[in-house]
């Protein structure tokens, strides 16, 4: 094996310390790059997503709206399909005996979408908040919404009624919500939270049915800050 050939600038080669820098030189160097790293990483964390500014929400992690985009009160909305993804700390085979079939995954998928946009739905509808109708007249915001890392600790299996089990585990979710203008997808605003059961930490007895009640809460909850965010954005 050959022995690699030291740099021509390291102190080794030059016989002399003329590039050996001083403790204090080596400590400011340090400094000066950790301090550079640590505000890059802490701007990139509290920043909102290009173009947009963060808007302060009660009970939510993180939300955002264009200010350059002001909407007029008559403003109307549309849901568009919901996008579902189970957490991969999920685990189907973990229930039952032979845990859950294909079908079984699939149906929690497309009904906990229809959930979120029944609820979402219904919800702004009671708040005041217009849908658009049949034909796309005036001015149309469009509601992408994705239900992502969904853990579910009692989930429904089609060969068996709806049946208590003792569970630790909370269920959680996590909300991606932006709000675009219809037609030329320009984002107009975001909304980002996590949902966890705060039944957290205990011993519950839980089944479909009391999951489900839980996650419309839940939904709820998320549709009435998104109009917040909306009257708050002038967006509505």
């Amino acid at each position: 094996m050959s022995t690699p050939k030291p740099s021509p600038t390291c102190p080794e080669n030059l016989g002399v310390g003329l590039c050996r820098p001083t403790i204090a030189s080596l400590v400011s160097i340090l400094c000066t790059v950790f301090l550079c790293v640590n505000v890059q990483s802490t701007a990139q964390t509290s920043s909102a997503p290009a173009g947009l500014i963060t808007l302060k929400l009660d009970n939510i992690d993180q939300a955002s709206f264009d200010p350059r985009s002001p909407w007029a009160e008559d403003a109307t909305w549309r849901i568009a399909p919901v996008e579902v993804r189970f957490s991969a700390a999920w685990d189907p085979r973990q229930f039952g005996t032979f845990g859950l079939a294909l079908k079984d995954i699939e149906k929690i998928r497309n009904d906990h979408a229809k959930l979120t946009q029944q609820t979402f739905a219904e919800t702004l509808h009671a708040l005041g908040a217009k849908p658009a109708g049949n034909v796309n007249n005036g001015k149309i915001l469009e509601l992408q919404i994705k239900i992502v890392d969904l853990y579910l600790n009692a989930p429904p299996r089609s060969e068996i009624s709806p049946l208590y089990i003792y569970v630790y585990e909370s269920s959680e979710m996590t909300l991606e919500l932006e709000v675009r203008e219809a037609g030329t997808g320009r984002v107009l605003a975001t909304l980002r939270d996590r949902y966890s059961d705060p039944r957290d930490s205990q011993l519950t007895l839980d089944n479909e049915i009391t999951q489900r009640a839980a996650n419309r809460l839940a939904l709820r909850e998320w549709a009435t800050r998104l109009h917040s965010l909306l009257r708050q954005a002038g967006l509505r």
